[in-house]
């Protein structure tokens, strides 16, 4: 595969879970705090939505997804954005190659020729340009063959996890120096 199929791909399953999440899944409501209490954020209790979540959790557990969407890149220079990505993308392969099979939607190469009918499955096939007729056929060539899942093993989430919590906040107490 080569980098450009895989940040495709990275960009492909950005946009599916942008989909997923924005048609309601991540839409989160902020608790009034009560007294001297910090506010507590609720995700979602849709169970519909809830293999989107733990990819999404996976994606910010394993590679810092979400930690890397928010961060300012404005102040980091472009080598350190190309090393942080390099990390980023090598963490969400390991993701989707443990979770997931996925292989190229038509048989070919992007620059190969293909002929196509009237009979094209647009949820296969994105066609630019002229369209086919309704009968006869046009050559066309292809410009990326697509991905299509043929497995998706998500694991099992036990009783006590939500899946709404990508990654659980973070506490430490260690001794601090107030010198």
């Amino acid at each position: 595969m080569t980098l450009h199929s895989f940040i495709f791909l990275g960009w492909v399953l950005v946009a599916a879970l942008v989909g997923a999440l924005i048609g309601g899944a991540l839409i989160t409501v902020l608790c009034k705090a009560k007294s001297n209490k910090r506010a507590v954020r609720k995700g979602p209790k849709d169970a519909d939505n809830q293999s989107a979540l733990q990819l999404l959790g996976l994606l910010q557990r394993e590679a810092q997804f979400i930690d890397l969407v928010h961060e300012d890149i404005d102040r980091h220079t472009d080598s350190e954005i190309g090393a942080a990505a390099r990390a980023f993308l090598l963490n969400c392969r390991s993701v989707i190659r443990n979770h997931f099979d996925v292989s190229p939607t038509i048989d070919g190469q992007p620059g190969d020729w293909v002929t196509l009918n009237g009979n094209v499955d647009r949820s296969r096939m994105k066609i630019s340009g002229l369209q086919p007729p309704a009968s006869g056929s046009v050559d066309y060539m292809i410009k990326k063959t697509g991905w299509t899942v043929t497995r998706c093993k998500l694991p099992e989430l036990s009783p006590e996890q939500k899946p709404a919590v990508l990654e659980p906040a973070h506490f430490s107490r260690e001794p601090v120096n107030h010198e």
